[in-house]
């Protein structure tokens, strides 16, 4: 018995681990991408040309979401860590990393041909103002190229995160952030008061940035012999490729479904009107940051274990226990103090009171879907490594469906902050979903009335404002926070 306890905390103990080191390369890479949001808010403000430059970034980032990240994480993760027992790793990784090239520099060619439709069609409601579209579409032009970097970094990522080197990839970012921001400086000293040239380098500095994250993380690779070039296209070698495509194929299409949600805010916002769809940015960021450090990171480093794990259910379980424990105190800290967190980080130069009262409630509406968009994420790393494709694709069309329904009428009702509740009922939608197809685990959690009393009782006292002063403020529900999660940490066995 002492021997069974022993190893349930010596497991709970690698989880948190191995989710603090990723957490920690992220949160570095987060403080870097915060400064750029708030370098960029400070100097464009929820302006059209901050509308022109996150619409032209997001349409690469869109297609880098659909067929490089996730399909990195979910499709090619498992079949390398089958080929590495086999010690086929390298072989198998060459010949993915020769495809994925030829596939990123048709999808470049091609995006660039295509930008006046594609940006037609991702924000129509630019077209009402000719300049903002035509600017729109020349940027997009010049962001397209760095969808390669993109595709590369993504790759690079999954082999290290595959052989539990975390650290370096959830790192990389911050040589984009960093990047970025030097060129941002250069560019507003000397460009400042002509906001086009300013916009035109800060989309340069984004394509410089995509680069810095790829070479950052060569050395990584190449020094620990991860990865060697020698592309083999022998029939036996081909064969060898299916599993991997079949389940690109369902991870390709659930992800895309997923991305419609980002492609139908993006076109509703366009509608509403000047700096909607910079402010639905704004308060995506900020709301992120947890589901970077904490969801995505659990999501990520239990990966590998997961697909080894003969006891999914269990494992599932201590998973579920340190993420609700370590997420929960954190979601109810950022909807409580939404307005002084936005208000700390955005409001200066162009960005004034009223866009941070406008932000925060979009980030409110945002914070709802922490909690399960995280959990989803552990879900549907459930059904990968069991090789299930049905339920995720299911999970995706379900919560797809919610928000094209939902979107359109609420934001008429709430404007911008329809679009982020839409988008956390649909996130709610698929974790409810993949829940109830996977083995039933949830009745063994302990103490769930005690745990309910203690989530009241904390609540309660994050509503209670007794400073004016947002630092002290924020500073003791900090430390409130923390206590919650020991206090919870201690009870919750």
């Amino acid at each position: 018995m002492e021997k069974l306890y022993s190893d349930r905390r010596s497991r709970s103990f690698e989880i948190i681990k191995n989710i603090f080191v990723f957490s920690f390369g992220t949160l570095i890479s987060r403080i870097f991408g915060f400064l750029r949001e708030i370098f960029v808010a400070f100097s464009l403000g929820a302006t059209h040309f901050a509308d022109i430059l996150y619409v032209s970034f997001r349409i690469p980032n869109f297609l880098r979401d659909i067929v490089a990240e996730n399909a990195i994480q979910t499709a090619f993760v498992p079949i390398y860590l089958k080929y590495k027992e086999k010690n086929e790793d390298k072989k198998f990784s060459s010949n993915i990393f020769l495809i994925y090239i030829i596939f990123s520099i048709l999808i470049v060619i091609i995006g660039i041909i295509l930008s006046p439709l594609i940006v037609k069609i991702t924000a129509f409601g630019f077209t009402k103002i000719p300049w903002k579209y035509n600017l729109t579409v020349k940027f997009t032009k010049i962001l397209f190229p760095l969808i390669i970097f993109l595709f590369l970094s993504a790759f690079f990522s999954g082999i290290l995160n595959a052989e539990k080197k975390f650290f370096p990839s959830s790192l990389s970012p911050a040589f984009f952030n960093i990047t970025f921001l030097l060129i941002g400086i250069f560019s507003y000293i000397n460009f400042k008061n002509n906001k086009e040239n300013l916009t035109f380098l800060f989309s340069i500095g984004l394509l410089l940035g995509t680069f810095m994250q790829f070479f950052f993380l060569l050395p990584f690779i190449l020094k620990n012999k991860f990865f060697k070039f020698k592309p083999n296209f022998k029939k036996e070698e081909i064969k060898k490729l299916k599993p991997f495509f079949l389940l690109l194929f369902p991870v390709f299409l659930s992800t895309s479904l997923n991305q419609i949600i980002l492609f139908v805010s993006t076109l509703l916002a366009s509608f509403l009107g000047k700096g909607a769809v910079a402010i639905l940015n704004y308060a995506y960021r900020v709301m992120h940051l947890p589901i970077a450090l904490l969801g995505i990171g659990a999501s990520v480093t239990t990966l590998p274990d997961m697909v080894k794990e003969k006891f999914k259910e269990e494992y599932l379980l201590r998973i579920y226990k340190e993420i609700v424990l370590l997420l929960l105190p954190v979601t109810i800290f950022m909807i409580g103090d939404a307005y002084q967190i936005i208000k700390l980080f955005y409001e200066r130069g162009l960005f004034s009171e009223f866009d941070t009262y406008i932000t925060s409630s979009v980030f409110i509406m945002y914070s709802f879907s922490i909690l399960s968009f995280s959990l989803s994420k552990i879900n549907l790393n459930y059904f990968y490594s069991l090789g299930k494709i049905v339920e995720p694709m299911l999970s995706f069309l379900i919560s797809t469906s919610f928000y094209l329904f939902s979107a359109p009428i609420l934001s008429k009702i709430l404007g911008v902050s329809g679009l982020a509740l839409s988008s956390s009922i649909a996130s709610i939608s698929q974790f409810l979903f993949l829940l109830s197809r996977m083995p039933s685990f949830i009745h063994k959690f302990p103490n769930k009335f005690k745990f309910s009393i203690y989530l009241i009782f904390f609540s309660i006292i994050l509503c209670l404002k007794v400073f004016n002063f947002i630092i002290i403020e924020l500073t003791i529900d900090l430390i409130f926070v923390f206590m919650f999660y020991i206090i919870l940490k201690r009870k919750w066995r």
